[in-house]
């Protein structure tokens, strides 16, 4: 595989930002793979295609200082819960560099449609809304922020 880069210096892109994306967009590998890495296993899912339609979902959330261990068990009680009853690949991760304390869950569908079908199941689910409230009790008010995100 042979890969070719132009030259794009920090301050002020050569010959714009389209230039700059056109690049990065016909590198092979942005072509042909998305990388997601679980653990220490990489595998290739997606060709570019359907790398481009797909959204991540992402939700971000601050630790009740001294909670950690209770706060880490109920994070992947959820997981747990949800992948088995959605047959979806949520995953769950702990900030270590940065704002400690903070907790990450992430799951990628392959369209909006698709998202928001599993959303709108999760959120009509009473076992899944008693879990999720039982957590409050480790979360700080107000830290829990959503993201939606589509690949590009």
């Amino acid at each position: 595989m042979r890969w070719s880069f132009r030259k794009v210096p920090i301050l002020g892109l050569q010959g714009g930002f389209s230039a700059f994306l056109e690049g990065f967009l016909s590198c092979p590998l942005t072509q042909e793979y998305a990388r997601i890495e679980k653990g220490a296993e990489a595998r290739l899912i997606r060709s570019r295609k359907e790398a481009t339609n797909m959204i991540r979902w992402t939700r971000s959330a601050r630790m009740v200082p001294g909670k950690l261990l209770q706060t880490v068990q109920w994070g992947k009680e959820i997981v747990e819960f949800a992948n088995k009853k959605y047959k979806i690949q949520v995953s769950f991760y702990m900030d270590f560099f940065g704002e400690s304390g903070t907790i990450r869950w992430f799951c990628d569908y392959a369209d909006l449609a698709a998202f928001e079908k599993v959303a709108n199941q999760l959120l009509a689910d009473q076992e899944y809304l008693q879990k999720v409230t039982k957590g409050a009790e480790f979360l700080i008010s107000g830290s829990v922020f959503d993201t939606v995100m589509r690949a590009i």
